[in-house]
C-alpha cells in the first residue's frame, strides 16, 4: 500500500531491507524480535524482508539488500544522489551519514488530509545544533 500511494504520488520508492546485521546487535535484535532471531537476517523477520523484495521487484520497483544495516545503505545512496532521502521512522539515517531523511512521510489516495511530510536535512540540523563543520560524513 505504501509503494503504491508513493507512486501515485509521482515518487518511485526503493526498498531495502537489512542484510547481514552485526554480531554485536544480536541481543538487541532478539529482545525485539524472540529468540528465533540469528542476527544474519533469519528468522521470521528475514522471511518477511524476502516477501518485501518480491513484491517490489513484481511491481517493477527496485529492491536492495544491504550488505549489513538498511540504514546505512540508504544514507550511502543519498549521499551518491542515487536517491532523494531515505524514508524511516527513526534518524539512524542521518547517524550514518544521511543528507535527508524523510521522518514521517503519508501519502494517501484516498484523503488528501491524510498526506503528511517531516524533512529533516543533516546540514540544517547541525546548524541548529551549532555542529558547524564539526560533522563529519562517512
Amino acid at each position: 500500500d505504501r509503494a503504491l500511494n508513493s507512486l501515485r504520488h509521482g515518487c518511485v520508492p526503493v526498498g531495502v531491507i537489512d542484510g547481514q546485521a552485526p554480531w554485536e546487535k544480536l541481543g538487541a535484535l532478539r529482545a525485539r524480535w524472540g529468540a528465533q532471531c540469528t542476527g544474519g537476517g533469519g528468522g521470521a523477520f528475514g522471511r518477511c524482508s524476502d516477501v518485501a523484495l518480491t513484491v517490489l521487484r513484481a511491481l517493477g520497483l527496485p529492491g536492495v539488500e544491504a550488505p549489513g544495516e538498511a540504514e546505512a545503505t540508504c544514507a550511502a545512496m543519498d549521499r551518491l544522489d542515487i536517491v532523494d532521502g531515505c524514508v524511516t521512522s527513526d534518524g539512524d539515517s542521518l547517524l550514518f551519514g544521511a543528507r535527508t531523511v524523510f521522518k514521517t512521510l503519508k501519502l494517501s489516495a484516498a484523503n488528501q488530509k491524510d498526506l503528511a511530510m517531516e524533512r529533516v536535512d543533516a546540514a540544517d540540523l547541525a546548524t541548529r545544533l551549532t555542529l558547524g563543520d564539526k560533522v563529519e560524513h562517512v
